[in-house]
This record gives structure tokens, C-alpha cells and sequence, in this order.
């Protein structure tokens, strides 16, 4: 989690902001696919708890 906002009427908000080394691995030259399931999982869980999940890859430039 990079940054929670914490809104009026319960209304909360993560925004991650993620480069390729959380779902690569090799210095971001191959797919790790056991490090993408988890983070799927991580947001999956975030949501479950009610939860906004907003992420972006961070050298993609749609921040």
C-alpha cells in the first residue's frame, strides 16, 4: 500500500503506485507469476474490507 485516504463516511481509498519489480523478476526481464498472484491477492483482500483499490505502474506515465 503506498498511500490510504481516509474519506468522510467511511469511504477509504488505496492507491499503489507499482514498478515492474513487484510482479517480475530478473531486474524486471521475466514474469514471476507467483509474485503477481500475491499481489492480486493483497487487492483482493483490500477490497473484501470494503476498500477502493486504484493501482498504476509507476513507469507507465497514467498516474
Amino acid at each position: 500500500m503506498d498511500f490510504l485516504l481516509l474519506l468522510p463516511h467511511g469511504q477509504r481509498i488505496v492507491l499503489e503506485v507499482d514498478g515492474s519489480q513487484h510482479h517480475t523478476r530478473d531486474h524486471g526481464r521475466s514474469p514471476d507469476t507467483g509474485k503477481y498472484a500475491e499481489m492480486v491477492a493483497d487487492d483482493r483482500d483490500l477490497k473484501l474490507r470494503v476498500y477502493e483499490v486504484y493501482g498504476s505502474d509507476a513507469r507507465s506515465g497514467d498516474i
